[in-house]
């Protein structure tokens, strides 16, 4: 980003510097993102090991690594249902404001709640709820990815074919949506999860 904005100022060092404006803004999304997904899979798959690797209950030690193992997997569940509802929360009261215009009251509230919550859709197109859904579906994604890995043991080679169709229908949701408002974010993103997709695929071949 410093190197960009220090560019001699012609067409190609306007070009270079929006490329690395671009490419710095979707890299801090994706740290925050990626962030937040670290948590959130550290509390999901440390629950589930809890409910599966304790049984028989015979002592009260094992009794209460179960009990919050399932409540930590019923809060891992329901915050799937929490992203869903706060992401439609967000896009709601963003049109909301497009609407009231003339209430000053409303809009007060909208953009003080869009000032708090509103990172969640800088880096996507709102005219369509679907094209905010695009963090949604990666914990979707690791969600059932690490469900797999936790029961499907004794099946390694459906644990790999897994993450495949899952990461098939993103790339299908980035191409029909096309989610991202920069197009060097959306390339960079389908560039991602297409390699993601071929070390899958990579791993599907070898275990058949």
């Amino acid at each position: 980003f410093i190197i960009a904005s220090k560019t001699s100022q012609n067409r190609w060092g306007f070009k270079i510097r929006d490329i690395f404006i671009y490419m710095s803004y979707g890299f801090r999304w994706n740290f925050i993102l990626n962030q937040l997904l670290s948590v959130y899979l550290d509390l999901l798959f440390s629950s589930l090991l809890e409910v599966t690797n304790v049984r028989p209950l015979d002592n009260t030690a094992k009794y209460v690594n179960y009990v919050f193992g399932a409540i930590g997997a019923t809060i891992s569940l329901l915050v799937l249902v929490g992203v869903y509802f706060f992401t439609l929360k967000v896009y709601r009261t963003k049109k909301q404001l497009g609407q009231y215009i003339s209430n000053t009251s409303h809009n007060e509230k909208g953009n003080e709640f869009l000032k708090r919550f509103g990172f969640m859709i800088k880096s996507y197109k709102s005219e369509k709820f679907s094209q905010l859904l695009y963090p949604l579906l990666m914990t979707v994604r690791s969600f059932v990815f690490i469900v797999a890995i936790i029961f499907l043991q004794s099946a390694p080679l459906v644990q790999a074919i897994v993450p495949c169709v899952l990461t098939v229908v993103i790339i299908g949701y980035l191409l029909k949506y096309v989610p991202f408002k920069h197009k060097c974010q959306q390339i960079l993103t389908l560039i991602y999860e297409v390699g993601f997709l071929v070390a899958c695929g990579t791993v599907v071949g070898l275990l058949v």
